[in-house]
């Protein structure tokens, strides 16, 4: 075939060729396209992979549909394991993962696969190759979808937070350790009942504590505190105090330590301990802190005990006191009783002449027996006789008595409230009560005169004013009170605890044991007697008495010391008579009286003696004179064994403590005459024929 029959075709084969030509020159250019993009992403992995590595995380990609997960090297190094050991299928990964947080990383996964979002990121604990736990940041998106929105491939990474970790947990530790010390002391502080405070003098700031707040009654929302408001909570005397003290610590850095007294936003008086510190920088303090303590029940528990301490003492003091007189008493009325008798016997035996001299010593004698009843009254021994007496009835028929005994420029106004229940009391104790009041308050009226008020009332002792309080019982009843008032020179705090005290006076015309008797009959009769004394302004005296509902009797006259009488000798032998005192001179004196009266006597000076004497001869002794207080066997103790040996022996029991003692003493036993010291000579011979006329 020759060129002319090709050249048809020519055409045709060079397009051909050059279609092919240009196909390789662009296929060549394609590959090196692609050469250039392979290495450009090999590159990009490869920074890819260093960046990882350089952060220390590990990346993973999975397909989703082909349910196969690439992993890269740090991914399993992280854990301790190789790739071949994790393997590709993601459902491997499920066996890694901490129990408790298996159900958060399904969800992290299926979050994941449903396409909702492109960006997720989960917290998990992984197991690691040596069975210890790591905490990994999962993070995750969405690098391909379908057409209806699911994820068809997954890429992201894993970091180890297990240090971050540790680190929230030890702040959070620290964190909730430091909120169950500030809970703890706020709750210690409010036990304590003690606020924290703190002044920031730089940037002028006070902090409170919740604690600070309560014990001002007030709150952060009502109140913020500053330098100088929260001084003005405290009182006006007080104020200056806490303010030199707060100046000096800022001045000179010296702390305080004060007992002060505030004003709570609720307007509650409390007492409070404050304390202050200093920070200082420099010389020159920088700030201030303390504590604010409430010691309202702490100091009101102080003062209740200081209170109840110096009741016991006044009370140790009273009874003390009381002691020593009813003793002092007793032997005096046995002295008395010696003094008495043997001048009456004077009187009859003795010169006639000297009978206005005995008279004087009787009469003297006899004043002495009413300072010993007197110092038995302040012992609260006096004698007593317990009745229903109506108190207003009582001042009104003593009334003339005392206006007799007070001073003619005392005015004297009686306020006796009408229907008041009676008392039980012993009615000429009361009576010695009223006049010694009513001369104390005349005698502290000026040399002018002035007022004097007695008033009868119903009302507790816990009503009355504060002052020297004595109270001897207290009973949930009703009270009747005795009251004097007056308007005279009035008493110092200093003096009212001496008041009471034997012989003490404030007055130059003072003396004696007015006061004092009238302290030990409050005691015997288990009343409260208060004093308020404004010096130059007056005293007043409260008596309370409980009430009864028993109807008092029919008011019976005061009995009146029976006179000395001489009694001569009988030539008739009366009898034989047993006298039995450890005194000498009563027992001789006694003696002498009953032979001149008529009776042989055997004389014993102890109780073993006593009846040793009775059991030689009980026939022979017709009677039995018996001292109450005796060494050896007492006067109870001999009517006991005499009556041991002879039931109806008749006896006589001397003594010169009160009645209601004596029958103490003699409790359990049948009722026996009592004879009081001192006794005159008639006295004596009347009660011992009395004795036998039983």
């Amino acid at each position: 075939m020759s060129l002319k029959d090709l050249r048809p075709y020519l055409i045709g084969f060079a397009a051909l060729a050059l279609g092919v030509i240009a196909a390789f020159l662009w296929q060549r250019q394609l590959l090196r396209k692609l050469a250039r993009q392979t290495e450009e992403l090999r590159q990009r992995k490869e920074q890819l992979t260093l960046v990882l590595e350089g952060s220390d995380d590990g990346f993973w990609d999975w397909d989703v549909a082909k349910n196969y997960i690439e992993r890269s090297d740090r991914w399993a190094a992280m854990l301790g394991y190789t790739l071949a050991e994790i393997g590709h299928d993601p459902q491997q990964a499920y066996q890694l993962v901490h129990p408790d947080d298996l159900s958060s990383h399904r969800k992290f996964n299926a979050l994941l696969t449903s396409g909702a979002t492109d960006r997720f990121q989960a917290e998990y604990r992984i197991r690691t190759k040596n069975d210890g736990w790591r905490w990994i940041l999962d993070r995750g998106k969405v690098v391909s979808r379908a057409a209806d929105g699911r994820a068809l491939r997954l890429a992201g990474t894993h970091t180890d937070i297990t240090e971050r970790k540790r680190t929230e947990e030890a702040l959070a530790e620290s964190r909730a350790q430091l909120n169950r010390s500030a809970q703890l002391l706020e709750q210690t502080q409010a036990v304590a009942h003690v606020g924290g405070w703190e002044v920031d003098l730089a940037k002028n700031q006070v902090f409170w504590t919740a604690e600070n707040y309560r014990i001002h009654e007030t709150s952060p929302a009502q109140f913020h505190p500053t330098l100088e408001n929260m001084l003005e909570f405290y009182t006006p005397e007080c104020r200056p105090r806490i303010t030199a003290a707060m100046e000096k610590a800022k001045k000179e850095g010296i702390p305080f330590e004060l007992k002060l007294e505030l004003i709570t936003a609720r307007q509650q008086r409390i007492r409070v301990q404050a304390a202050g510190h200093v920070e200082r920088a420099g010389g020159t303090t920088v700030r201030l802190y303390g504590s604010l303590r409430d010691i309202t029940a702490e100091q009101a528990a102080a003062d209740e005990r200081e209170h109840l301490r110096l009741k016991m003492l006044e009370t140790q003091k009273l009874e003390s006191l009381g002691v020593l007189a009813g003793g002092i008493a007793h032997d005096f009325n046995n002295l008395l009783t010696v003094i008495l008798a043997n001048a009456a016997l004077a009187r009859v035996d003795g010169p006639k002449g000297m009978n206005h001299c005995l008279l004087q010593i009787e009469t003297a004698a006899g004043s002495a027996s009413t300072l010993c009843q007197q110092m038995l009254a302040y012992a609260g021994r006096g004698n007593f006789i317990i009745e229903p007496v109506d108190l207003g009835k009582l001042v009104q028929e003593t009334s003339g008595l005392i206006h007799a005994s007070i001073s003619k420029k005392a005015r004297l106004t009686l306020r006796l409230a009408s229907d008041l229940p009676p008392v039980e009391a012993d009615a000429s104790q009361l009576r010695q009560v009223v006049l010694n009041l009513v001369v104390n308050a005349s005698e502290a009226l000026s040399d002018s005169g002035g007022e004097i008020e007695l008033s009868t009332w119903r009302g507790r002792p816990e009503s009355t004013p504060e002052g020297a309080v004595y109270s001897f019982g207290s009973t949930d009843g009703e009270y009747i009170c005795l009251e004097v008032t007056d308007t005279g020179i009035g008493m110092e705090p200093a003096a009212l605890s001496l008041i009471f005290d034997p012989f003490y006076t404030t007055k130059f015309t003072g003396r004696g044991l007015g006061l004092a008797a009238v302290l030990g009959i409050v005691r015997a009769h288990r009343g409260v007697l208060t004093v308020q004394s404004i010096p130059k302004r007056g005293t007043t005296f409260r008596l309370f008495l409980p009430a009864t509902n028993i109807t008092p009797v029919a008011s019976q006259a005061v009995p009146v010391a029976v006179k000395s009488e001489a009694v001569s000798s009988s030539a008739k032998k009366l009898g034989t008579l047993l006298i039995a005192d450890d005194e000498p001179m009563v027992l001789s004196t006694v003696a002498a009286i009953l032979r001149h009266a008529g009776y042989d006597t055997v004389i014993a000076s102890d109780g073993s003696e006593a009846v040793r004497r009775y059991t030689t001869n009980p026939d022979l002794i017709s009677g039995v004179i018996l001292d109450l207080t005796m060494p050896g066997l007492n006067g109870a103790e001999v009517l006991r064994e005499l009556r041991l040996l002879r039931p109806d022996v008749r006896v006589l029991v001397m003594s010169g403590y009160s009645e209601r003692d004596v029958l103490e003493h003699l409790q359990g036993q049948n009722p026996v005459p009592i004879l009081r010291k001192p006794f005159t000579q008639g006295t004596l011979v009347s009660q011992v024929a009395a004795l036998f006329a039983c």
